[in-house]
């Protein structure tokens, strides 16, 4: 009898250790989907941060634009000509 319990003790310690090692390529596997994922959110994050600062200098360039010509006004309200035009975007003024 005490052969069929040791057998039967190896069987379940055998049984765990393959559950185990199933659990463990799983969490692996899951690991390297969260590294991916987080690079791509990375990348991503730093490609719309660049986008950003490009969109803020434009902007600054056309603040600073608007402040040079505050006070100087056309009398028949038609657009000055010599607005910055800014390449790559649709900001022409």
């Amino acid at each position: 009898m005490s052969v069929s319990i040791t057998c039967a003790a190896y069987e379940i310690t055998k049984s765990v250790d393959l559950e185990l090692a199933a659990k463990k390529n799983e969490i692996a596997k899951t690991q390297k989907e969260i590294e991916k994922v987080s690079e791509f959110l990375r990348n991503t994050l730093k490609a719309e941060n660049e986008r950003l600062r490009e969109t803020v200098k434009e902007l600054e360039l056309i603040n600073s634009w608007l402040r040079a010509r505050a006070g100087v006004c056309s009398t028949d309200n038609q657009p000055s000509t010599d607005a910055p035009v800014f390449l790559g975007t649709s900001h022409n003024f």
